[in-house]
């Protein structure tokens, strides 16, 4: 059973955790950069190789979101999660049990 507190301090933890929706934009904002695409040419579901995304782009993303997020993010990152959608979502969760813990 979860305290008063305990719940509190888990709502907390949410709300300072960034969204799956806010990671996802602010990866479609750093593939732009990287990559010199526009935002609107990059299409979630599409896998991160379908852009031209190297592995000197990828780590370069893995290591701007360990400086975002706070904490240490592998450098096969692209590769383990290979769309913005599937990274963003799995991020979120990684993110709220970090801030829940």
């Amino acid at each position: 059973m979860q305290t008063e507190t305990g719940i509190f301090a888990e709502a907390g933890a949410q709300a300072n955790a960034p969204s799956a929706k806010a990671i996802q934009e602010w990866l479609i904002l750093k593939i732009s950069e990287l990559l010199g695409l526009a935002r609107d040419e990059i299409v979630v579901t599409e896998p991160f190789a379908s852009y031209g995304m190297g592995s000197m782009a990828a780590v370069s993303m893995a290591g701007d979101l360990e400086d975002w997020l706070g904490f240490q993010l592998p450098p096969t990152l692209a590769w383990d999660y290979p769309t913005v959608e599937v990274l963003a979502r799995h991020l979120a969760g990684a993110t709220l049990a970090r801030a829940s813990a």
